[in-house]
């Protein structure tokens, strides 16, 4: 049996009275965030459900900053005028964005970000997100810089509420529009990258820069047309460099495109997504997605699976906890997130009689799918290119789990001649996975293609109590270790003379912990611990030199089984293909493609019927089947589209619904009725 529980927004209280129930076909996973997904919006709707070639959303707010600032004797500009700071500014856009829709403190907001008022603070903020991101003034932002950014500057303006996702085109992994719809619908807020091509004297597409700019809508993911429209950081030749242009967006339609691509110089067959109304063959070869935090556990039982969202965008109804029972009437051992998918996770059950299996959940199926009969429990883990590694039949084998979308296809296996270990993490950095035996005291870590292992022994002073707790992150080599009989957590990390040994860089008591039953460890250097069903977040207090209950806190006082399991930042970049000149930025101003289409707010929706296919998705025109999906999301209590004003400034989201949201609105409407402009006017 499923079940999906919906979550209580800040102005109104969702019961099973008042909200229709959904077929079980088109749940889908916490889709927090962003805009209205055409499935889920009809089905809140209490309608039946549109047909998966929809695939269509819309994020309505995306500020659209420009990444070109001069320099003068009054206003402060970016380094080169900010000619490939693109990475930066479409990251600022999304921050902007989350600081006027729930979380203030990522860009000190609410802000009317359109005013040239706080266009010194936009250029002051673009500069530090550029200096954590690594962005050159002449190459731009490279390599890991975009993650490593994002991920720092949310961390320290909103520890653990989100999680970023990084997705690199390559051979055997499409890049596409539906990849970009699912994990939208799912919460996410896309900067996706243009990447320019040329064909070089063999015949093979090449690389020779690319873009970044900031996803707000897609139309048609699924099928074989899908569109596009985004917020471009680029400035015209001719516009003003010190102050902020108007807000527009740029579209295009996509046209799939396979062929051989330049790999380390050779020619490599490859499917891509072309922007085909663009000038010059610009490809999607790239994005990144912020999504807030998601967490999975299980009921006290651990016979059901719950995917539990971390309220920190209110999208009204749209939040919802995902419960899946265990489809054999068994309990489940672990799970973990896809590295890759942003929505997608992989469980594995124990039956009644005993029967070990491994299960999928696909957002775009909504539903546990069986992959394999497995020979005894064993624990699960992602490489962050989507390798899957499990113990089945006393091997440590890897599966792919991106060619074979029906099934797994396993490409190597290491003998541990019959042994299971009591936990296992991947590390990001290098490229390996770690298997702890508790019995015998070893830390096992074998290469990613399974060729290579070291067998070292854990630390003298770690001491084991109950079932062991190991965690890590993707961020740094360091192990977290503890147990569930201790409140003792040791961080054990590499030593540095190439051994491989294992030395413990600190000893944790944990303040009022007696019994913990799962561990994580925070990419804001936190430690997250279950205990009696309760979750709590610890920090390190430098001030008191003791670790605390964590200041602030999304995740502290959620209820949590036995197991909990938090989405992580993850990329499958590779830096041995993915960097060298062709990997820069381009400056956006040397291109001449269509010109910006500009803002017509009160344009929400084409449908005035959640069965019709241009619900909520804008069509140009302003008329009353805008008014009607405005007062359906007011009603739902739905802050990402509904909050458009507040006291403090008019048109300024509050992050809470009121009257004056629905007066501001109507005004807004009624001033607006007919079509939208085109096509922006010429700079001044």
């Amino acid at each position: 049996m499923r079940r999906v529980i919906p979550t209580v927004s800040s102005r109104t209280r969702v019961t099973r009275s008042n909200v229709p129930a959904i077929p079980r076909a088109k749940r889908r996973l916490a889709p927090l965030a962003s805009g209205i997904a055409l499935c889920l919006t009809t089905l809140l709707a209490g309608q039946p459900a549109l047909g998966q070639s929809a695939c269509s959303i819309n994020i309505p707010g995306v500020p659209d900053f420009d990444q070109k600032r001069a320099a003068t004797s009054t206003v402060p500009g970016l380094p080169n005028d900010g000619a490939m700071y693109c990475v930066p500014t479409s990251a600022t856009d999304w921050f902007a964005y989350i600081a006027n829709h729930g979380v203030p403190e990522v860009l000190d907001g609410p802000r009317d970000w359109q005013s040239q008022d706080n266009y010194d603070f936009v250029t002051d903020r673009i500069k530090h997100i550029g200096e954590l991101m690594g962005t050159d003034a002449e190459g731009g932002t490279t390599g890991l810089g975009p993650i490593n950014g994002l991920v720092s500057h949310l961390q320290a303006t909103a520890p653990n509420a989100f999680t970023v996702t990084g997705s690199v085109a390559a051979p055997g992994f499409i890049l596409a529009p539906e990849h970009l719809f699912d994990a939208m619908s799912n919460g996410g807020m896309i900067s996706m990258t243009l990447g320019k091509y040329q064909k070089n004297n063999f015949g093979h597409w090449e690389r020779t820069g690319g873009h970044i700019v900031a996803l707000h809508r897609v139309e048609n993911g699924c099928s074989n047309s899908p569109e596009l429209m985004w917020r471009d950081p680029s400035t015209g030749k001719n516009e003003n460099k010190t102050q902020q242009a108007d807000f527009d967006s740029k579209e295009s339609s996509m046209e799939e495109v396979s062929g051989l691509w330049s790999v380390s110089g050779f020619g490599v067959p490859q499917t891509m997504w072309r922007f085909s109304s663009l000038k010059g063959n610009k490809f999607l070869d790239s994005y990144t997605v912020i999504t807030p935090m998601v967490a999975l556990t299980t009921d006290d039982q651990w016979d059901t699976l719950v995917a539990n969202p971390v309220n920190v965008l209110d999208g009204g109804e749209q939040g919802e906890e995902l419960a899946e029972d265990a489809p054999d009437g068994g309990q489940f051992d672990h799970f973990q997130f896809h590295p890759l998918r942003v929505g997608t996770f992989y469980a594995t059950t124990t039956g009644q009689n005993g029967s070990v299996k491994l299960y999928k959940y696909d957002p775009r199926q909504e539903a546990l799918r069986i992959l394999r009969q497995l020979e005894k429990r064993t624990p699960i883990v992602f490489g962050r290119h989507g390798d899957l590694y499990l113990i089945d039949a006393g091997q440590l084998t890897r599966f792919d789990t991106l060619a074979d979308s029906e099934g797994l296809s396993a490409l190597g296996s290491f003998d541990l001649k019959g042994a299971v270990p009591d936990a296992m993490v991947y590390d990001d950095l290098a490229d390996e996975v770690t298997l702890l035996f508790a019995a015998t005291r070893r830390l096992l870590t074998v290469s990613r293609d399974l060729t290579t292992m070291r067998d070292r022994t854990l630390p003298d002073e770690v001491k084991l109590g109950g079932d062991v707790l190991l965690a890590n992150t993707s961020l740094g080599r360091n192990l977290w270790i503890g147990g569930t009989q201790s409140p003792i957590v040791y961080e054990l990390s590499p030593t540095t003379d190439g051994s491989g040994r294992w030395q413990t860089r600190q000893t944790i008591t944990l303040p009022a912990v007696q019994k913990p039953t799962s561990l994580q460890a925070g990419e804001s250097g936190s430690l997250i611990v279950v205990e009696n069903g309760v979750v709590r977040e610890f920090a390190y207090n430098a001030r008191t030199r003791r670790w605390e209950d964590a200041p602030r806190s999304y995740l502290a006082g959620m209820k949590a089984g036995r197991r909990l399991v938090l989405a992580q930042s993850r990329t499958n970049f590779n830096a041995k293909t993915m960097t060298g000149p062709g990997w820069t930025n381009y400056d956006p101003t040397e291109e001449d493609d269509a010109g910006g289409i500009p803002d017509c707010p009160a344009d929400l929706s084409g449908g005035a019927d959640p069965r019709e296919p241009t619900w909520g998705i804008p069509d140009g025109i302003v008329n009353e089947a805008d008014s009607t999906y405005f007062r359906i999301q007011y009603e739902r209590g739905n802050l990402r589209v509904a909050d458009v004003t507040g006291p403090a400034s008019p048109g300024v989201p509050d992050s809470r619904l009121t009257e004056d949201d629905l007066h501001h609105y109507r005004a807004l409407h009624d001033r607006s009725i007919g079509h939208c402009p085109t096509e922006s006017p010429p700079p001044k």
